[in-house]
């Protein structure tokens, strides 16, 4: 069974949104021009996205009825080189394109069929080419600047060429990096870097190639990318572009993880939190209190607790002591004039913190009809139906408000399998629809 599209039209356009073309589906060898096009005995694909990862993954599902694992041979050295297109219904413009260069890291699942002994399944896993060099180079120099740029320096020593850059860091430090793994350091350096806000960075990579160093409060803040609905029912004649437009908007299937308990997060630091810091430089100890502020946070929704609920005659800000962060400082370690990492751990990591933590008080998996651009990053507006008969409420508005409206998209699956293309993806938002 191939992994082909059953849903292009005769001139190659779309005519549902899970409609697709593989122009390309290679493998070939590490160190050599030998390739092989295995487009037709792929039966499924997907490439995994993550605000959370600096490269894209891939799984590949391949039927070989041709000894493929002996004779070409596969030895866990190979690329994976992919090309797709699409282009919508009834658009004028050029096929959108995708095309992805990767490193198989392993060979998870091998089997034959019981009644086709002679047919095996085959599933590979790839990443991008730059994560697969930077988790075996290793890394060992100095550094004296803003870490932002330190990060991208990484990048590019490493083969990332499409870097897309969005806000600007304030964190600058003074140090060594001491015999890491690039890929770790590369972590290590964007766990410490925030923007004007204290909002902390992102470094993912989306299907387009491209690697994303963007800060939170400035994703946020960008314009909608799309309005979705969750609604079960089409109501246009199959594959006119009124079902095209109405399909590509519609959630199929949505399931949600409503974390309106705060105790956890309370404790993880979203509310407030205590740092408690020695310097062994000045041999002073210190204590710097954390409290969200309602008025002046930015977020996506409304406020995410209310500060009229007390816990011992205090309000989820001012329980302090809810988290408490113990740093060690040597605040002359590199003179009067230069900080070390801990110094910016100290100054910032409580609001870096709480931006991270707040983004879990809601979340939804969702399903929708694939999308190429529909990527981590990109902020959506979804309406979800009250819970009420409609021909009960004709009066009210049918749309339940403490569900619906911004989220932001954290991670995407793109599948292609059975002949159509899917998207799996999960949404979330820092604060509640409703005002408090």
């Amino acid at each position: 069974m191939s992994v082909v599209s059953n849903q292009m039209g005769p001139e190659g356009a779309a005519m549902t949104p899970s409609g697709y073309n593989i122009k390309k589906c290679a493998i070939a060898a590490v160190g050599s021009s030998n390739s092989l096009d295995i487009t037709n005995i792929v039966t499924s694909l997907s490439f995994v996205e993550s605000l959370y990862s600096p490269t894209v993954i891939c799984r590949i599902s391949i039927q070989d009825s041709a000894n493929l694992v002996e004779d070409f041979p596969l030895i866990g050295q190979e690329k994976i080189h992919i090309i797709l297109e699409r282009k919508d219904f009834s658009d004028d413009a050029d096929p959108k394109r995708i095309e992805l260069r990767l490193m198989v890291t392993e060979y998870p699942l091998y089997g034959k069929d019981e009644q086709k002994p002679n047919v095996s399944a085959i599933t590979l896993n790839a990443i991008s080419e730059h994560a697969y060099v930077m988790s075996l180079n290793e890394v060992n120099r100095s550094f004296d600047g803003p870490l932002l740029d330190e990060i991208e320096k990484l990048l590019t020593e490493n083969g990332v060429k499409d870097i897309e850059k969005l806000g600007d860091g304030i964190t600058a430090a003074k140090g060594i990096i001491p015999n890491q793994k690039s890929i770790r350091a590369l972590e290590w350096f964007r766990s410490r870097t925030v923007n004007e806000p204290e909002s902390p960075l992102y470094v993912y990579q989306t299907i387009d190639g491209k690697v994303h160093l963007k800060f939170y409060s400035d994703l946020i803040s960008q314009k909608v990318y799309g309005k979705y609905e969750d609604n079960r029912f089409f109501s246009h004649n199959p594959q006119s572009l009124d079902d095209y437009k109405q399909r590509a908007r519609r959630l199929l299937n949505c399931a949600s993880n409503l974390r309106f308990g705060k105790l956890f997060q309370s404790q993880a630091g979203a509310y407030a939190s205590s740092m408690e810091t020695i310097d062994i430089a000045t041999k002073t100890a210190s204590t710097k209190d954390y409290g969200y502020n309602i008025e002046e946070m930015p977020r996506i929704g409304n406020q995410p607790f209310t500060a009229e609920a007390k816990i011992s005659d205090k309000s989820l800000n001012e329980k302090y002591d809810a988290r408490t962060s113990r740093v060690s400082l040597n605040s002359l370690a590199y003179g009067a004039d230069s900080k070390n990492t801990n110094q910016l751990r100290a100054s910032y990591e409580q609001k870096n913190r709480s931006f991270t933590e707040c983004l879990e008080t809601m979340t939804h998996e969702v399903k929708i009809y694939g999308d190429y651009e529909f990527n981590p990053g990109k902020i959506v507006d979804i309406t979800f139906p009250k819970s009420i008969d409609p021909q009960e409420k004709e009066d009210e508005e049918y749309i339940d408000k403490s569900m619906s409206g911004k989220y932001l998209v954290t991670a995407v699956t793109h599948t292609f399998t059975k002949g159509e293309y899917y998207i799996n993806a999960r949404v979330k938002r820092d604060s509640l629809g409703i005002e408090l």
